[in-house]
């Protein structure tokens, strides 16, 4: 395992990473001043031939790990927005919704949060919710209308009177 530094409570503290996970650039709560949607989590056997029942395997047992640290630490924004990237990326949206809504209660004011939020929202099917969430994340500091109209979690968006006007505003700005 690898060190990583946790930034969350205002104090770094060492946190084990498992290797071959590549953390997202931006965590929650990061404190660089951007929005960064969640990118998945990628492994070491990312770019081979490797049997994609073997890939789940390692994001079920990552998973696991995640859920394991968040019941000890429930509180750990970085665990908590691993844990909900790792399970939308195995199909678990609700179960990686629940998580999203914890964020968003621990860093109510994190365009990042708010955005993968609005994301597990929309994969869930709950399209006013996700317009919401996305509406929030842009008064917050979300600004990317290039990958916003690029991100597949939102696909059940991209027709809602809603999303096209967000989309719209956020072309318009500076």
């Amino acid at each position: 395992m690898l060190p990583h530094t946790s930034q969350a409570e205002g104090r770094a503290r060492p946190v084990a990473r498992p290797r071959g996970v590549i953390l997202p650039r931006a965590a929650p709560g990061s404190r660089d001043g951007r929005a960064q949607p969640r990118r998945p989590i990628v492994s070491h056997l990312e770019g081979t031939a490797a049997d994609p029942a073997f890939e789940r395997i390692g994001l079920e047992f990552l998973a696991d790990f995640l859920a394991r640290s968040a019941r000890h630490r429930p509180d750990d924004v970085e665990v908590l927005g691993l844990l909900a990237t790792t399970l939308t990326q195995l199909g678990r949206h609700h179960e990686g919704l629940g998580f999203d809504r914890r964020l968003a209660l621990l860093l109510p004011d994190d365009a990042t949060v708010r955005y993968n939020l609005a994301c597990s929202l929309a994969l869930c099917q709950d399209a006013a919710a996700a317009l919401r969430e996305l509406e929030r994340a842009v008064e917050l500091g979300y600004d990317d209308a290039v990958h916003l109209l690029a991100d597949e979690d939102l696909r059940s968006l991209r027709t809602e009177p809603g999303f096209v006007a967000l989309l719209e505003r956020l072309r318009a700005q500076p």
